[in-house]
């Protein structure tokens, strides 16, 4: 298991303000796998998918392609960095949350509540 592994299953079993912000600041320094719908227009941004949770409107990520895989086979995904991914959701008014490994174990929630304080490091 690796760092990021860990943290994602603290987050999983306990969902703290401090498991979240914990989760955060190792995402930032991380490279994660998004799915998109297609290649970004100019202007537009990336295209990413959104999906509906038990905790509302979240932008999936994955830390490795075979867990996006494991979630939905031959998807297109881009390879994003976790300071990105945060940066971008936090523009996306719709969204609650990110949701990292969405169907894995031991998969992740960071709420839109705390992507400030990440952010600001």
């Amino acid at each position: 298991m690796t760092s990021l592994d860990d943290l994602m299953a603290a987050n999983a079993r306990e969902l703290t303000p401090l498991s979240i912000l914990a989760l955060g600041k190792a995402v930032m320094a991380a490279t994660l796998h998004v799915p998109v719908t297609g290649a970004p227009a100019p202007g537009q941004g990336l295209p990413v998918t959104c999906v509906e949770t038990s905790y509302g409107v979240a932008l999936p990520a994955f830390s490795s392609v075979e867990r996006l895989e494991a979630w939905k086979p031959g998807l297109k995904y881009a390879d994003v960095p976790g300071d990105i991914v945060l940066d971008m959701a936090e523009r996306m008014p719709q969204v609650a949350g990110v949701f990292l490994d969405i169907t894995g174990a031991p998969g992740a929630w960071i709420p839109r509540s705390a992507f400030k304080s990440i952010l600001a490091g």
